[in-house]
């Protein structure tokens, strides 16, 4: 496997884990010291995984990842679309429920860098392009 379709896999598998709840899965893809800058930058695997658990239990997302470029002569960095959908599911509810439209749509930037012969994500970038907006606002 080439170095890109290893990155382009890494993406993938992190997303996959955040929408399965594998959140120890997710935390195991970055470096220690990873920097995921979102509303709020999380510092470190532990920071960052500590905040995913936090993520109600009720809450399912689908991340869809679009136009995925791997950029740089070493492969260092992909950047990349995430569509967000994701709702709160009710106890009980029969059936997939009705995510509606995406609830975000962002750009990302995903760097690695090479940790004992495998990549792992040292900094996640995201840059809001659409955000659907809240119930009563304008």
């Amino acid at each position: 496997m080439t170095s890109n379709q290893v990155i382009s896999k890494i993406v993938y598998n992190f997303w996959r884990a955040l929408d399965l709840g594998e959140h120890d899965r997710a935390a195991s893809l970055l470096t220690a010291d990873c920097v995921w800058h979102r509303e709020v930058i999380l510092q470190g695997r532990e920071a960052i995984l500590e905040a995913l658990q936090q993520r109600p239990a009720s809450m399912l997302t689908r991340h869809q990842v679009t136009n995925l470029m791997i950029v740089g002569d070493d492969a260092s960095t992909a950047e990349f679309l995430v569509t967000t959908f994701g709702t709160m599911v009710r106890e009980g509810q029969a059936g997939p429920p009705d995510c509606g439209t995406p609830a975000v749509i962002v750009d990302v930037a995903m760097r690695f860098e090479s940790v004992e012969d495998q990549y792992l994500i040292s900094e996640i970038r995201n840059h809001p392009v659409f955000v659907r907006p809240r119930a009563g606002d304008g």
